[in-house]
């Protein structure tokens, strides 16, 4: 573990304008979030979160007092920092950023992250807010598929191609911020992901690392065997770690195990010629359902 993170050179200027001009919507959509049509024409507003409204590359808050452009949305949003936020925009491949000529980042380190002594602040996240058992978080804490931010106290989950670590899946811990990404820099078309036994007859794909895990202990409380299974996180509802996987596991049958809503259903429709297996009705994600069963 170092005792302090790598030091960057400044993002150069044009770079945070082009972070900064990111469409929003287009951002938003790309994540799986669900947006629903405000008064205004090209206007939108995310449920659950009242008067934040989203315009093109500009958002207003009104409720916290807060707007401005798609850095200041993450910032205020998903509590990223400054560079955190330029980065997540200029790798998400959402409006403007396609054309953006060069990405301040190199190829994912992991010897870049600062690491946590200890992974209490994430042990108390997943455990006591988003229900999983103490067992699963012990035992992909044995296996190395868990560790915790020094300065942020975030859940880091690597992500492994061939038994090395080639990025890795953010997940905030404090329950009043939703926040998630992937590390910039990390593997394109790879998710975190986890395997059970030699064999992989099935692969099952999930919107993000926690509900992975959550059907991980869904599955265990209702006696089902994961044997034969690869489970892996679309970090959102990317398109090409799903292709990617698949590719690699040409003889697995895999299944979309991703969110009961609009974004869900969409990205089904988009791969039709896969099989889904959705949480109950009732609920919106794994997570959701087992909270409920706890």
């Amino acid at each position: 573990m170092k005792e302090h993170g790598p030091r960057f050179e400044p993002i150069p200027d044009e770079l945070v304008r082009q972070a900064a001009s990111v469409d929003i919507v287009a951002y938003l959509t790309q994540r799986g979030e669900q947006l629903i049509p405000s008064g205004t024409q090209g206007s939108y507003r995310l449920p659950g979160h009242g008067g934040l409204i989203i315009t093109g590359s500009m958002f207003n808050w009104i409720g916290k007092g807060e707007g401005g452009n798609a850095i200041k949305f993450l910032r205020s949003y998903y509590g990223m920092g400054f560079r955190e936020a330029v980065e997540e925009l200029l790798g998400s491949g959402a409006g403007e950023c396609k054309a953006a000529p060069a990405r301040p980042e190199r190829p994912f380190t992991f010897e870049d992250i600062d690491l946590a002594p200890s992974l209490d602040r994430a042990i108390a996240y997943l455990t006591k807010t988003r229900g999983l058992s103490r067992r699963l978080v012990d035992e992909i804490i044995i296996i190395r598929h868990l560790f915790q931010e020094a300065e942020t106290n975030n859940a880091i989950f690597p992500i492994y191609e061939n038994h090395r670590i080639v990025g890795a899946e953010r997940q905030g811990t404090l329950s009043h911020k939703r926040f998630k990404g992937v590390i910039p820099g990390s593997k394109y078309g790879c998710g975190y992901n986890l395997t059970f036994g030699d064999e992989t007859a099935y692969a099952l794909f999930f919107e993000s690392a926690l509900d992975l895990l959550s059907f991980i202990d869904i599955s265990r409380m209702n006696g089902k065997d994961l044997q034969g299974c690869r489970l892996t996180s679309l970090a959102g509802l990317k398109q090409n770690i799903l292709e990617h996987t698949i590719a690699q596991l040409p003889e697995a049958r895999p299944f979309l195990c991703v969110d009961n809503d609009e974004a869900g259903q969409n990205f089904i429709a988009k791969n039709s010629g896969l099989e889904a297996r959705l949480p109950d009705p009732d609920f919106k994600d794994w997570n959701e359902l087992l909270l409920a069963m706890r």
